[in-house]
C-alpha cells in the first residue's frame, strides 16, 4: 500500500471537530479513494478528492483512547472497469450546518499502488481492508454509517470462535483417543495435556505477534521517532493535541483583533461571520460617502477606498455682477454661456460698489440676488426720491460631495419672525446662503436674518424701528452634504 504518512484534517474537518467538543454529533459517512495529484493545493482548503475514483462504505468505527478513533472500509476491484493508481484517500463526515465535508485527507504521491480493473472477466481480483486512525478529540457522540453487508470478523469475534473451535477440537480429540488403544504409547490424559499445552502456546504466540508494541512502522518520511505502532500512535496524539491548542490560541488572537462582539469562545465560522459583518458595514458606509463598495471585496480594497473620500470641494463655475439702478425693482444680467446642471449650483453674494440714493447709502442688505441658467438678477425696493446705481458682485459655485440642494423665496412683514417648512436635512451637515431686501425707504436700524432651526424648519426675522409695515424678501439656498 502506498505511503500516505498519516491523514491531515482539512479546515472544515477542524471546524467540525471543534463543534463536536461542544456536544454536536460527529458522524462519519464514507471513505473515498482516487488518483489525483495534490500539486500546489493546500489540504486545509480541500472539500473533495482531487480526482475521486471510488467511494467506499464504512465497515468499522472503533473509538480508542487519546482522542482517536479507528475507521475501516473494504476496497474491492470487482466493479472497477479501468485500473488506476491509488494515490489519494479521504474520510468524509456530516457537518450539521453545511452538509457532507471532507474531514481528513492523505496523498501517497509517487508511492501510489496500482489498482487493476476487476470487471469484464479479469482474473486480477483484489480485496483490501483499509483501517485509518482519525482524530476525534473529546467528542462525546461519535458515530458512522456502517454497511453491515461488508462487515468482516473482528479479532474479538474471531477469538470467541477460536475458543469454541478449540473446545470442540478437544472434545473430538478426547473421543477419538478414547476409542484407540494407546497404552503402548501414552495415556489419554498425557496426550490431552500435551495437546492443550500446544494449542495454548500457539494462541499465546499469535496474540503477542499482534501487540501494537511488536508491530513495526514503515516511516520513510521520518514523521515519527518511534519504530513501533504503539509509540507512533502516542506521538500522533501528542501532535494532534498540540495542533488543537495552537488553533484555540489562534482563535483568541483573532477575537482580540476583531473586538466586540467576537469572543475567544467563538468558532472559526463565527469569527468569519463577525469579520464579514464588519466588512459589510464598511462597504455600506463607503457607498454612503460616494465610494461604491461591496462586502465581497477584500478588506485591503475597502480600506484603500477610504482615501478616495472627498470633503466639500468648491468649483466656481461663473463670476460676474448685476447692475442695480434707482427706482428699479429688478435688474437682469445675462449669463453666457448658460450654466449646465443648474440645480447643483448656488449663488454667493460678494458685496457691491457703494452708491447714494437721495442721500442714503445703498448697502447689501437692500438687495436680494438670485439666478437661473441664463440670468442673474437683483431686486430691491424703489426709493421715494433720488437716483444712483451700483454693481452687485456674485459667484455661482458648484459643491462636490453634495447630498441635496434646496432653494426658494420667502416674503413676510419686516417686523417679527416667520418660519418655513423644508425637506428634512441634517443641520450639522448643512450650509445656508441668503440675501434679502426690504421695501423700507430708510435703512437706519434695519436688519434681516435667516437660520436653520431644526431638520425641517427655516426661521426668518427682520424689522426696522419706526417702519413696521415694510415687507422683507429673502432669496435662500440650503446645501446639505453627504
Amino acid at each position: 500500500m502506498g505511503v500516505f504518512g498519516g491523514l491531515i484534517m482539512t479546515s472544515r474537518g477542524r471546524n467540525l471537530q471543534v463543534k463536536a467538543q461542544t456536544g454536536v454529533k460527529l458522524t462519519f459517512t464514507r471513505m473515498a479513494i482516487g488518483d489525483g495529484s495534490l500539486g500546489s493545493s493546500s489540504i486545509l482548503e480541500l472539500n473533495a478528492l482531487k480526482n475521486e475514483r471510488k467511494s467506499l462504505n464504512l465497515t468499522k468505527l472503533k473509538p480508542s483512547t487519546g482522542g482517536m478513533a479507528l475507521i475501516g472500509a473494504v476496497l474491492s476491484n470487482q466493479d472497477i472497469t479501468a485500473g488506476f493508481y491509488f494515490r489519494e484517500i479521504g474520510i468524509f463526515a456530516t457537518d450539521p450546518d453545511i452538509g457532507e465535508i471532507l474531514y481528513c485527507y492523505g496523498n501517497a504521491g509517487s508511492t501510489a499502488d496500482y489498482i487493476p480493473a476487476g470487471s469484464g472477466g479479469s482474473t486480477d481480483l483484489i480485496e483490501k481492508t483499509i483501517n485509518i486512525n482519525v482524530i476525534v478529540g473529546n467528542a462525546a457522540n461519535v458515530s458512522a454509517t456502517i454497511d453491515q453487508s461488508l462487515v468482516f470478523e473482528t479479532p474479538q469475534g474471531a477469538q470467541e470462535k477460536a475458543n469454541t473451535a478449540e473446545t470442540n477440537a478437544k472434545t473430538y480429540t478426547d473421543n477419538q483417543i478414547a476409542s484407540i488403544d494407546l497404552s503402548p504409547l501414552a495415556t489419554k490424559e498425557e496426550l490431552a495435556t500435551e495437546s492443550q499445552a500446544r494449542v495454548a502456546h500457539q494462541a499465546e504466540d499469535a496474540i503477542d505477534a499482534h501487540n501494537a508494541s511488536n508491530i513495526s512502522v514503515a516511516d520513510d518520511t521520518g514523521l515519527f521517532t518511534s519504530s513501533d505502532v504503539e509509540g507512533a500512535l502516542k506521538e500522533a496524539i501528542e501532535k494532534a493535541n498540540s495542533a488543537f491548542t495552537s488553533a484555540n490560541n489562534g482563535k483568541t488572537d483573532i477575537a482580540s483583533v476583531i473586538g466586540s462582539p467576537a469572543t475567544s469562545g467563538d468558532t472559526f465560522s463565527q469569527l468569519k461571520t463577525h469579520i464579514q459583518n464588519s466588512k459589510n458595514d464598511l462597504a455600506s458606509n463607503l457607498t454612503t460617502k460616494g465610494q461604491a463598495s461591496a462586502g465581497t471585496e477584500t478588506l485591503n480594497q475597502l480600506v484603500t477606498k477610504v482615501l478616495n473620500i472627498n470633503g466639500a470641494e468648491i468649483e466656481v463655475v461663473y463670476s460676474g455682477y448685476t447692475r442695480v439702478r434707482g427706482y428699479d425693482v429688478t435688474d437682469f444680467t445675462p449669463i453666457s454661456p448658460s450654466i449646465t446642471n443648474i440645480n447643483e449650483c448656488v449663488i454667493v453674494s460678494r458685496g457691491m460698489t457703494a452708491g447714494v440714493m437721495a442721500g442714503i447709502p445703498i448697502t447689501a442688505s437692500r438687495t436680494a440676488i438670485s439666478f437661473n441658467a441664463s440670468n442673474a438678477f437683483a431686486s430691491r425696493a424703489a426709493q421715494s426720491s433720488g437716483y444712483d446705481s451700483f454693481n452687485h458682485y456674485f459667484d455661482i459655485v458648484r459643491f462636490k460631495n453634495v447630498k441635496s440642494i434646496q432653494k426658494g423665496t420667502h416674503v413676510f412683514n419686516s417686523s417679527g419672525t416667520s418660519t418655513l417648512t423644508i425637506n428634512a436635512v441634517v443641520p450639522s451637515k448643512t450650509l445656508l446662503f441668503f440675501t434679502s431686501h426690504t421695501t423700507s425707504t430708510n435703512l437706519i436700524d434695519s436688519f434681516q436674518s435667516c437660520s436653520v432651526s431644526n431638520s425641517t424648519t427655516l426661521s426668518f426675522s427682520g424689522g426696522r424701528s419706526g417702519d413696521t409695515s415694510a415687507v422683507v424678501k429673502f432669496e435662500w439656498q440650503l446645501v446639505e452634504f453627504k
